[in-house]
């Protein structure tokens, strides 16, 4: 149960019968998702998200595309909210030198957040979007928020909003 720590919490939650409404979310192959969906990458990786008013490319070390996420607070219940983790190119005469020298830059690391009803998500090469432990589709793939919704039983008091 969502939001129940233990068994005698969830026997708790189901007694007081709170009902929440999520929306569900879809890959253009036809699987459905409640949580979110993390793109399988082993490293940073160019990727390009388009979304319908404007394309993102980054070199991205994560990226989880939510439908529902306690510590992200929506903005409306159709909207998938994506969080990309990107690695800053390295550019100028000053790092090509240090590197030349051996020296190591740590890298700079960035968390974005867009949102959006729907996106393409696009890879050079195809990559696996994981829901839970299991492998969902594939990229390249379009990911949008449907119309679809799920009644779940939530804790009375908890903080989980549909």
């Amino acid at each position: 149960m969502i939001g129940a720590k233990n068994w005698k919490e969830a026997a708790e939650n189901v007694r007081f019968r709170k009902i929440s409404e999520f929306k569900i979310g879809k890959t253009a192959s036809g699987c459905a998702f409640l949580t979110d969906i993390k793109l399988g990458l082993k490293g940073p990786t160019e990727i390009t998200i388009e979304f319908r008013d404007y394309m993102v490319q980054a070199k991205a070390t994560e990226v989880i595309i939510s439908n529902f996420n306690s510590q992200i607070t929506k903005i409306g219940p159709d909207y998938l909210d994506v969080v990309l983790q990107s690695v800053s190119p390295e550019t100028g005469i000053l790092s090509k030198f240090s590197s030349f020298l051996g020296i190591k830059k740590e890298e700079d690391k960035s968390l974005s957040l867009f949102r959006g009803r729907s996106l393409r998500l696009f890879t050079s090469s195809q990559i696996p979007l994981i829901s839970g432990n299991s492998v969902i589709a594939k990229t390249p793939q379009l990911i949008e928020s449907t119309d679809e919704s799920l009644r779940l039983i939530v804790g009375k008091k908890s903080p989980i909003q549909s």
